[in-house]
């Protein structure tokens, strides 16, 4: 990846509370991982919304807010996700 940030966030979602306890997080916490280790990226803090579904809003989402919060307070500006449907599913 040309011109990379070198800090992160990243964020994790699971819309049900049966695969919180499941391969969820691992997964999603490995791919992003993985690809921040590619590209020489230093993930500085993980958030994680618990059984929060993909159709609600930012503002239903305890930890996007307050990753959105940390960004803006931090500067960083880069968002890693497993796939696009951790964000919306809309």
């Amino acid at each position: 990846m040309i011109n990379a940030p070198s800090n992160v966030v990243s964020y994790l979602r699971c819309s049900g509370r049966g695969q919180v306890d499941g391969d969820s997080f691992p997964r999603q916490r490995a791919a992003v991982n993985a690809f921040a280790t590619a590209n020489g990226m230093t993930v500085q803090q993980e958030f994680v919304d618990e059984a929060v579904s993909g159709t609600k809003d930012s503002s239903d989402r305890p930890a996007m807010m307050a990753m959105i919060a940390m960004m803006q307070a931090s500067g960083v500006s880069t968002v890693l996700v497993e796939t696009s449907s951790r964000f919306a599913r809309d």
